[in-house]
């Protein structure tokens, strides 16, 4: 069985929905801006350390979250998903660094004027290819590494990555003379005549056609995966179409880029969250079926045992009683044999219902077992009022209870002892409110009885 992971959970229609606005909504955007693409913008300088600084910590939190999924299920196509974030997070150090303008006119480390359009072009050729390695991996044999295994593919895979991001940053850096020109004063119409725009944008739409085709979305990374990759195709797209920097699709270009950094990201917060709740739920189940009767839902004999000692060590602080209140049903066995165990059934969650009606909210009403259930009456003033409460039980569960077109009879026995009067321990005043109820059993049932000093009356 495949352990549960935000990699392998199936993604909800809901979910498919948002995605499919999300890609439209930025297609829009994109149709928009086509006409103003080549129209000069306002040079900010703060714009590009801003939106680099941005896309560098979302592509580092979700290279994080996919690594950490691979630590759960050590599977090759997760490992490479984490690789491809943390290349994209790491090449954008270099960029914005030799960015012209952004740190110093010409761009720091002695960056020529090529620099940093070759890092944008191994930035935005790297990240689909390393998806379409995701891919490829999914698709072949996938099966789990061991745990050795795993650590040291790990252990060699992100050394690994640096190690390729440094390599091509002093390429771009030192060897920028090698390159081919693709950039003469921020216009780009060199990157797309030359090719290298071309094939930049092919490698992107060979992405985007993969990822839809080979995942459909299927799971919850899969489907924002998606939305990425569609989103770095419109990035490169626009880029190439805007043919200079800081033109109005030049930054509408970059924003792509934000929202293909953040949105893998934002879909992975927001399945943490839902998993969270879904495991507090389940949990808040497993709780309520540990402590509670399963047939009438009444609180067992455990949460009651709990409760009851919490009551009498808050009673014990503020100088109160408590009472316990032990219930026989009389005649429920004669109703069980002769109708069945499934009226039986039926009648204890009425008996439930009516006791539970006796009560103050903050009073607790327990099934023991079988037909015999339980009563604590907390902050009790007076020893006559857990006596009223007994007698208003007695009196609702004579009435006739009509279950199935049958109107059917019984009573109750039962037994009452307080704190501190009759026991100052759980066990005491269980056993004295058994003793009581069994004496109201044999002086003729239908009635209570209170223990007192080893005797009831």
């Amino acid at each position: 069985m495949e352990a549960l992971s935000l990699t392998t959970s199936l993604s909800s229609k809901t979910q498919r929905k948002v995605a499919l606005i999300i890609s439209l909504a930025n297609l829009a955007v994109f149709a928009l801006s086509i006409p103003f693409g080549r129209t000069a913008g306002p040079t900010v300088a703060a714009f590009l350390p801003a939106f680099l600084t941005a896309v560098f910590v979302f592509d580092v939190l979700t290279a994080y979250l996919f690594y950490n999924q691979y630590r759960i299920n050590r599977r090759a196509s997760q490992l490479a998903l984490a690789l491809t974030y943390l290349y994209s997070a790491l090449i954008a150090v270099p960029h914005a660094l030799t960015f012209p303008g952004v740190f110093s006119p010409t761009g720091l480390l002695h960056a020529g004027s090529q620099t940093a359009v070759w890092l944008w072009v191994f930035w935005h050729a790297g990240y689909p290819l390393g998806i379409l390695v995701t891919l490829w991996l999914e698709h072949r044999r996938n099966d789990p590494y061991t745990e050795q295994g795993a650590k040291r593919r790990a252990a060699l895979g992100g050394p690994a990555i640096v190690l390729l991001v440094t390599g091509i940053s002093l390429l771009a850096i030192c060897g920028h003379d090698l390159l081919p020109v693709i950039i003469k004063k921020d216009n780009f119409t060199l990157l797309i005549t030359s090719g290298v725009g071309v094939v930049v944008w092919v490698i992107n739409a060979a992405a985007f056609a993969c990822t839809l085709f080979f995942t459909r979305g299927r799971s919850v990374a899969q489907l924002w995966l998606i939305v990425a990759v569609f989103a770095m195709w419109l990035d490169v797209t626009l880029t190439l179409f805007s043919g200079s920097r800081y033109s109005i699709g030049w930054y509408v270009a970059r924003l792509n880029t934000l929202l293909s950094a953040s949105i893998v990201l934002l879909g992975l917060i927001h399945e943490i969250t839902a998993l969270y709740v879904k495991v507090a739920r389940q949990d808040q189940r497993i709780k309520h079926q540990a402590y509670h009767d399963a047939l009438t839902n009444l609180p067992n004999r455990t949460l009651f045992s709990e409760r009851l000692q919490s009551s009498l060590q808050l009673a014990a602080e503020r100088d109160e009683k408590v009472a316990v209140l032990f219930i026989d049903l009389d005649g429920f066995k004669l109703i069980n044999d002769t109708y069945g165990h499934d009226m039986g059934d039926l009648l204890l969650v009425e008996v439930a219902k009516r006791l539970s009606s006796c009560v103050r909210a903050h009073d607790t009403v327990a099934r023991m077992g079988g037909d015999e259930f339980t009563v604590i009456l907390p902050h009790t003033k007076r020893l006559e009022d857990a006596e009223m409460v007994s007698e208003r039980i007695l009196n609702l569960l004579r009435e006739p209870i009509r279950l199935q077109d049958h109107h059917l009879h019984i009573s109750s026995s039962i037994g009452l002892s307080f704190y501190p009067d009759d026991g100052t321990d759980t066990l005491s005043l269980m056993k004295n409110a058994d003793i009581a109820m069994y004496k109201a059993k044999e002086s003729g049932k239908n009635q209570s009885f209170r223990f007192q000093g080893g005797t009831s009356k």
